[in-house]
């Protein structure tokens, strides 16, 4: 009896060679592999011995892989046709050149996802405007709420089709000055090698605890022509998920402050900080005042998508690649999405490993329920 899982699906023929290369070319074991993919070890087994997959499998495991599809299967000839029912049974299969699946999963969205990002245009307006109005901006939600994806793939693109914005990002760590001097050094000494580098590192380390960043950031700026910079912060709660010492973590607030008192450019604020904040770890930032006070009505918040959100977030990034669903199915995954609480974005729960798997369908033929 025919799996019906399988109805509608396409094979491919993988190049387990190749495979088997980026797979030790990594150090991964099958079973590392597979954990990456979320597949089974037998699927990867299978895989590197050559026997035909599906094409959905073939993405999941090129995606992993950090390579595209087409790198993981064999170029000769098309693909065979459906094996499903229907009117779609009789179409044949376009060749091997599969487009990268349009939904990113539990991965965040990033720089280059925007133009898969939907659903969150409202908050990407408010936060545009915040920014433009505030030298510290805050973005504060839930874990998994997309805090990240909003400022990525959505902020920060609508700031650079203006061609007047350039962007630095840094994390804090466990020491945020060594984060800072780790990302500032290829900027300012961009033409040392990676020696002279690190003989330089803790020097511009102790020039940053020293509350120097204002300062540094302001020669980037420069070196930039007339572009402002945005210095954007995310996982602001490694803070005090990972940096232990209090002193280290105060100084670096108050670099932060200072930063968003900098010197006004041609009456504009040269520079704007935005951070990225898990909800839970918001009380630990107001125990201090005067940090409290710098982003008094300037803290943008996440909350769940509401259904028309969500149905842009299922539907847009598929019209995209040219792929319709199939009667009804959108819907109810929406319906499947509306009975689970705390659902507060396609991005970072349990549904968004399904839209991956319906994201196997390419090349205007469409999205079918597995």
């Amino acid at each position: 009896m025919q799996d019906p899982a399988s109805k509608g699906r396409s094979f491919v023929q993988p190049s387990w060679e190749k495979v088997m290369a980026l797979r030790m070319r990594k150090g991964w074991t099958q079973e590392r592999l597979a954990e990456k993919c979320i597949l089974s070890v037998r699927t990867i087994q299978n895989i590197e011995r050559g026997k035909p997959t599906y094409i959905g499998t073939i993405m999941k495991l090129a995606q992993a892989l950090g390579v595209q599809a087409q790198d993981c299967m064999l170029a000769s000839g098309p693909l065979r046709p459906f094996r499903g029912v229907g009117p779609w049974s009789s179409v044949a299969c376009v060749e091997a050149d599969v487009p990268p699946c349009p939904y990113r999963g539990l991965l965040a969205f990033r720089e280059e996802d925007a133009e898969l990002f939907f659903g969150r245009q409202n908050l990407v307006e408010l936060l545009n405007e915040t920014v433009s109005h505030k030298n510290i901006t805050q973005v504060s939600g839930p874990s998994g709420s997309g805090k990240s994806s909003l400022i990525c793939a959505g902020l920060i693109p609508a700031l650079k089709r203006s061609k007047t914005w350039q962007v630095m990002y840094c994390r804090p760590g466990a020491d945020p000055f060594q984060s800072l001097a780790t990302l500032l050094m290829p900027y300012l000494e961009p033409g040392l090698d990676e020696i002279s580098r690190a003989a330089q590192f803790p020097k511009l380390t102790r020039v940053l605890e020293d509350g120097q960043l204002g300062y540094l950031l302001g020669r980037v700026l420069l070196s930039g022509g007339n572009k402002r910079l945005l210095f954007f912060i995310d996982q602001f709660e490694e803070l005090y998920t990972q940096c232990t010492r209090d002193e280290t973590r105060q100084r670096f607030l108050d670099s932060l402050l200072t930063l968003a008192r900098a010197t006004r450019c041609a009456g504009q604020p040269a520079m704007k900080l935005i951070y990225a904040v898990r909800a839970d770890f918001i009380s630990r930032l107001l125990s201090n005042r005067d940090f409290t006070d710098a982003i008094q009505g300037s803290d943008v918040k996440i909350g769940p998508m509401n259904r028309e959100e969500l149905d842009s977030v299922i539907r847009n990034p598929a019209l995209h690649h040219g792929v319709q669903f199939e009667n009804r199915l959108a819907e109810r995954i929406l319906n499947d999405a509306g009975r689970e609480p705390g659902v507060s974005d396609w991005n970072g729960r349990e549904h968004s490993l399904r839209l991956p798997r319906l994201g196997q369908h390419q090349g205007g033929l469409p999205l079918s329920c597995q």
